[in-house]
């Protein structure tokens, strides 16, 4: 069965990499953030820290701040994205009755449905990564500043645990559409509007606190505050290095580095264990559309 699952995913591989539209679509939501932020939203921001601070915070550290930020949910924006665009060859075989070609071979339908969840993840790392070592690039030319060791340690550990929940949940998505149309349709959607959701377009404090309850119940905006809290961690002490404590929590909440429900805190912890159960409960879900779908083979 292992074989098997190597297989379709090496074939998931290709048929993805060689279509470049797939491509630039899983790309087209962190493309949209770097470009707003990068052009006309950062320097906004950035501004705000400086002249609100009266000049007791540089504009290297509020950039160096605001890029990290930034960073943290391109990376979340991706694992799910990139994950979706992968998975969209569960929909084209779906129509075009590949998948019913594998009943007649020693194939079990099981492995083809592991190995798209698989392929969605493999890929999610892969090109999430690089992602992230690209933007590192970009903050250390723009800043002069680097992540430490741990912190990209801690941030590849995250790209890994969020991209297996993001897969989990995109493969009920794929499994569940009706046609490529539909499933074409989502992707367009999640692009543009995923970043809203994680809080990557505006900060979630500038957002009513109703609407900021209803987005924390969203297991999206987990992923992308365990990002912010490992990858913003740094530049914080610098950014509020000196100033009150009231302050630097107003800030960090306002940004969705730390998030709240109802007015309490919520622990590092408690987003993980959220994480953990939504992608369990979607890989149990996905199991049982497989079998319904695909049969049990």
């Amino acid at each position: 069965m292992i074989n098997e699952i190597l297989c379709f995913t090496k074939r998931n591989l290709k048929l993805y990499f060689r279509d470049k539209m797939a491509v630039f679509f899983s790309l087209l939501g962190v493309l949209i953030i770097i470009v707003l932020y990068i052009l006309f939203l950062a320097k906004m921001q950035i501004d705000g820290f400086v002249t609100g601070s009266g000049g007791s915070i540089s504009e290297a550290d509020a950039t160096y701040f605001i890029y990290a930020w930034v960073l943290s949910g391109v990376l979340s924006v991706a694992c799910m994205t990139v994950s979706l665009a992968v998975q969209e060859i569960v929909v084209t075989d779906l129509e075009r009755k590949v998948v019913y070609d594998f009943k007649t071979s020693p194939v079990k339908t099981g492995s083809y449905s592991i190995s798209a969840v698989f392929s969605g993840f493999t890929v999610s790392v892969i090109v999430t990564t690089l992602i992230f070592a690209g933007y590192t690039a970009f903050i250390r030319m723009s800043t002069g500043c680097m992540f430490s060791f741990q912190t990209i340690a801690l941030t590849l550990l995250l790209i890994v645990f969020n991209a297996l929940a993001s897969s989990a949940f995109i493969g009920v998505l794929v499994l569940s559409a009706k046609s490529g149309a539909a499933i074409s349709a989502l992707t367009a959607l999640f692009s543009s509007v995923f970043g809203f959701v994680n809080g990557s377009y505006m900060p979630i404090g500038a957002l009513s606190e109703s609407v900021q309850n209803v987005t924390v119940a969203m297991p999206f905006i987990h992923s992308s505050a365990l990002f912010r809290q490992v990858l913003t961690a740094d530049a914080a002490d610098k950014l509020f290095a000196g100033v009150p404590d009231a302050i630097r929590i107003e800030n960090l909440q306002m940004y969705g580095v730390d998030l709240q429900f109802a007015g309490n805190a919520i622990a590092p912890a408690v987003s993980v264990a959220y994480i953990a159960v939504f992608g369990a409960v979607s890989v149990a879900v996905a199991v049982m559309v497989s079998r319904r779908k695909l049969g049990d083979g």
